[in-house]
């Protein structure tokens, strides 16, 4: 098939065979892209399609509408290509403004730029150490170093988690006055060589992954300038 061609097709919708006269708009690896007679645009896997003919016995002025519509679909996809050529730029422009330029204009950082300037100031062995953690930011007003280990799969028997009744493993409430908790933290939590303490606590993730989470969040005071990246910076490394 050809974009324009009209065609009878059958088509198999997971059981349910039935037959219908399109035209065919676009064509990819995968898909078809169709305009029926009955007024219809839809698209449908290609091994979904069980066959497909030559199509005659219909009105000269329907056949007419059908290769009418695929001309103006291939006019408005031109279209929209030129609009996304052009669209682009100026989007990533005024994105630009935004999120960068108009803080560096009042002289501060982006988050991103802000985590780089922290990192950068660190000490040089702390730095290295720091490759093991993953630096965020989800607000500007908090900081977080965190690293999470996973340790064992399909964990669903110990003494700080509990069943529930759709076969989910969860942590109980008081997980971490529990003995055992305790054991886990004490041997997989991973601390930086600073005097800030961190939080280390357990999980359960995908696939029943108990993990051990330790983390530093620092409080962010001031606005996001360089200066202040190294003071962070300064204090934390003490």
């Amino acid at each position: 098939m050809k974009t324009g061609d009209i065609r009878k097709i059958l088509v198999d919708y997971y059981g349910g065979k039935e037959e219908r006269i399109v035209v065919l708009l676009k064509e990819t690896d995968e898909k078809y892209c169709f305009f029926s007679m009955d007024g219809v645009q839809f698209e449908v896997k290609k091994s979904l399609v069980l066959t497909e003919g030559a199509v005659r016995g219909i009105p000269a002025e329907t056949r007419s509408l059908l290769k009418d519509y695929a001309k103006l679909y291939q006019r408005l996809k031109i279209e929209e290509e030129k609009y996304e050529k052009a669209r682009k730029p100026l989007a990533e422009a005024m994105s630009q403004i935004n999120t960068k330029t108009l803080r560096e204009s009042r002289g501060l950082l982006t988050m991103e730029d802000f985590m780089s300037a922290f990192t950068k100031s660190l000490p040089a062995y702390l730095q290295r150490e720091m490759e093991k953690f993953e630096l965020c930011m989800y607000s500007e007003k908090q900081l977080e170093i965190e690293h999470t280990e996973y340790i064992e799969k399909y964990f669903r028997k110990g003494s700080f988690v509990y069943e529930e009744y759709d076969g989910t493993i969860q942590m109980c409430s008081d997980a971490k006055n529990d003995p055992n908790c305790k054991k886990y933290l004490k041997r997989y939590a991973k601390t930086l060589p600073v005097k800030q303490k961190p939080v280390s606590y357990l999980g359960i993730g995908d696939k029943d992954w108990l993990y051990c989470t330790t983390e530093y969040r620092i409080e962010l005071k001031k606005p996001l300038t360089r200066e202040y990246a190294e003071e962070v910076a300064r204090k934390f490394s003490k």
